[in-house]
This record gives structure tokens, C-alpha cells and sequence, in this order.
């Protein structure tokens, strides 16, 4: 697709968002004022503000999504390994936060792991849709080929094809949503894990110091307490 960027004034499109509500709106004004007359009337057609938007956000989205599935990846190929290493390392089981039967290192981290790897297939199996109906959700200005030309827009821009617009469906966002938690949840056990540990008066692991880091810093976990015995 091309870069190529108009003469756009961006403190009118800043005002138009907000008394319009979106960028669309200001941004599809001042774009059809640079095309050609017998071209204006094609701007824009059968689409509304709420495509736009949501399009582009699918776009935004596309990249960020990638570069979470490379953090997840290293994160669980990191635990994997810290797995590996104590796989035989006893420490104290809790229950409660009371002690109780003996576990390793290796099954906690295990854990850490499996949630990672649950949390990056839930993602990556969300799928971005293009949006394209009008302001009804019927291609309106396209007669009968509406669906045609929303399935061809996907495939321009990359995006999966919906069976329906959903500008009035916020499925995909949902599910994008619920898929996200999923990832904050297995970030947050293995932090939550991490910092219960590493308790003064518990001790069992520690965070080496790094430079730019607090005090204790973050990773790599090494075990302080029962390594030895």
C-alpha cells in the first residue's frame, strides 16, 4: 500500500475528534477535499466512521500482537529452562500460604510455563476482522455487492473476513479483551510468585542486581535456599 501522506491539518482533524467523536470523520473530510471532482463521490462510499475506526485499530493492533507472541515465547523458552535446571531442587509445598507437603523448584516453574504457553495460543488464535458495512451494516451505495467488496478489502489490508459487519457487535474487541487478561494472568502468577519467594523472612529465591534495575532487580531467578541441601 502506498505512504503517501497528504497535506492534512492536523490541528483541524484534533478538532474535529473532538467535537466529532472519532478521527474518521475530520480526516474522510479533508482527504476528499484533495481528490479530484469526479473522484469525490467514490470516497468513503458505502463505509462509515465506525469502519474506519475500527479498521484501522484491527491494523494498529496487528504488530503489537506479533510482538507479544515473541515476549511470550521467550518468557515460557526462559522458564522452560529455569525448569529444567531445578527440576530436582526441593523446596517447601504451601497450602493456604501454610507449609506443607515437599515440591521442586522444576513443578513450580512448570506451571509458570503452562500458563504462558495457554495464554500465548488463546492469542494468537483471536482473529482481527476488517469492518466494512455503513452506517446500517448493509454496504449501502454497493447494491448486491457489498460482501464481495468488504471480503476484498480484508485481503488488502491483511485482516480476516467477518461473516457480518460488526460495528454493532463487539465480539471481536471481547474477544481480544478476554485474551489479554489471559496474558496478564500468567504474568501476574509468575509475579506474584516471585515476590512471595523472595521475602525476607521466606528467602527461597532471589533476583541478582543489574544495572538501571531496584533492588532487588528483575531476572534471572535463582534459587538461595535449598539448592545446597
Amino acid at each position: 500500500m502506498s505512504s503517501w501522506r497528504g497535506p492534512f491539518n492536523v490541528a483541524e482533524i484534533a478538532e474535529g475528534i473532538s467535537s466529532g467523536g472519532n478521527v474518521a470523520i475530520p480526516f474522510v473530510k479533508q482527504s476528499r477535499a484533495l481528490l479530484a471532482d469526479e473522484l469525490k463521490r467514490y470516497w468513503h462510499q458505502g463505509a462509515t466512521s465506525q469502519d474506519v475506526v475500527d479498521s484501522a485499530l484491527m491494523l494498529l493492533l496487528k504488530p503489537r500482537l506479533v510482538a507479544l507472541d515473541d515476549l511470550l515465547l521467550r518468557c515460557r523458552s526462559a522458564a522452560m529452562a529455569l525448569m529444567d535446571a531445578h527440576i530436582d531442587t526441593p523446596m517447601v509445598g504451601r497450602t493456604l500460604m501454610q507449609q506443607a507437603l515437599p515440591i521442586t523448584f522444576g513443578v513450580k516453574v512448570a506451571h509458570w510455563a503452562i500458563g504462558l504457553e495457554q495464554a500465548r495460543r488463546r492469542l494468537s488464535a483471536v482473529e482481527l476482522p476488517v469492518q466494512f458495512g455503513g452506517a446500517v451494516g448493509v454496504h449501502s451505495g454497493w447494491d448486491n455487492l457489498g460482501l464481495e467488496w468488504m471480503d476484498a478489502l480484508a485481503e488488502r489490508l491483511g485482516l480476516a473476513v467477518p461473516v457480518l459487519p460488526w460495528h454493532t457487535d463487539r465480539y471481536p474487541i471481547h474477544a481480544l479483551g478476554t485474551a489479554f487478561d489471559a496474558v496478564a494472568g500468567a504474568a501476574e502468577k509468575i509475579a506474584l510468585d516471585v515476590s512471595l519467594l523472595t521475602q525476607t523472612e521466606v528467602g527461597e529465591v532471589a533476583e541478582p542486581a543489574a544495572p538501571g534495575m531496584g533492588s532487588p532487580p528483575p531476572c534471572p531467578i535463582s534459587v538461595t535456599r535449598y539448592a545446597a541441601r
